[in-house]
């Protein structure tokens, strides 16, 4: 029983260092919007296979388009997002979440923005290789801490120290459950990057709006040349 105790508690020490708490992720962002931001020639040279440097980068993405008419418009956006191998999340009349490979996540965003005209498009970025390799870690060492532990049921003969053995390999499998489930999220969102897509309807003008639409062309053309 002594015996059994000290591999607890050299075991519970093994344990309590590999539980450190991991740093965040990094983070980055950049847009393009006819507002302001980013402008739209950088967006075009920041190739996302060059951003990724063979990191592990999780990204999000939005963009918000003006059409002439609302409807048919997300699917339209669906269908493009199959055709590279991605799928709908969720939809409406006025908004699509999609799921797209995030090697063409720039090709469909480029060929959504040409469904209606472009308000704005957004890129962010999270890079979780350092909080994936420490999930790694602590998979590695609880697996290699449940091997230990069933060599040691193997031999234990006391039914008090049987189940105090199963107990903690109750506990130690959860957490490798439960590493191989954070580990599998990210492997996901990786390869996957979201795209969230608006839609808003263009305003139609009445007789009197087209006669001030005019107008307002006409003096801009008297103000502005070239």
């Amino acid at each position: 029983m002594k015996n059994i105790i000290l591999v607890f508690l050299s075991l519970a020490l093994l344990a309590s260092c590999s539980n450190k708490r991991y740093s965040s992720a990094s983070s980055w962002e950049y847009s393009d919007s006819q507002s302001g931001g980013f402008a739209s020639e950088e967006y075009k040279a920041k190739d996302i296979e060059e951003l990724n440097n063979d990191r592990m980068v999780m990204y999000d993405a939005s963009m918000r388009l003006k059409v002439k008419k609302l409807e048919g418009q997300a699917q339209q956006a669906v269908e493009i997002a199959k055709a590279k191998g991605g799928f709908m999340v969720n939809i409406s009349d006025s908004f699509v979440r999609l799921r797209v490979p995030a090697e063409s996540l720039k090709q469909a965003m480029d060929e959504i923005a040409g469904l209606g005209k472009l308000d704005s498009r957004n890129i962010s970025g999270s890079d979780v290789t350092d909080n994936y390799s420490d999930f790694k870690l602590r998979l590695e060492n609880a697996e290699k801490t449940r091997d230990r532990y069933l060599e040691i049921l193997a031999k234990a003969e006391q039914v008090s120290d049987i189940l105090l053995i199963e107990k903690e390999l109750e506990r130690i499998n959860l957490n490798i459950e439960r590493y191989k489930g954070m580990m599998n999220g990210m492997d996901k969102r990786v390869k996957y990057s979201s795209l969230n897509v608006y839609f808003k309807e263009k305003p139609k003008l009445g007789p009197l709006g087209f006669i001030f639409y005019n107008i307002g062309r006409g003096i801009k053309w008297l103000f502005v040349r070239g």
